[in-house]
């Protein structure tokens, strides 16, 4: 994704491998978070997509949900991998 860092990953064994970037070139003010099937894991097709496949990108979403609301409300919030069980 260009330029674009990665803020989160998420990959299983059985062939899932998922990007989270942070799009600071958008056209949204401040950026925007977009997640992507990674190159070793591309899906052309929405029927593509596995059980696996949906469980990482809830797991991405919910993560960066859940530490933006952490910072909102001044809970600390350590830089660490959480597990899809943590959340």
């Amino acid at each position: 994704q260009g330029g674009s860092e990665i803020i989160g990953d998420f990959h299983q064994e059985q062939g899932t491998h998922i990007y989270e970037y942070l799009r600071r070139n958008s056209y949204i003010g401040g950026g925007h978070y977009a997640a992507n099937m990674a190159e070793n894991a591309i899906r052309y097709r929405i029927k593509d997509l596995s059980q696996i496949d949906l469980k990482g990108l809830r797991h991405l979403y919910y993560q960066r949900t859940y530490v933006r609301l952490a910072g909102l409300l001044n809970l600390p919030v350590k830089k660490t991998t959480f597990w899809a069980e943590d959340l």
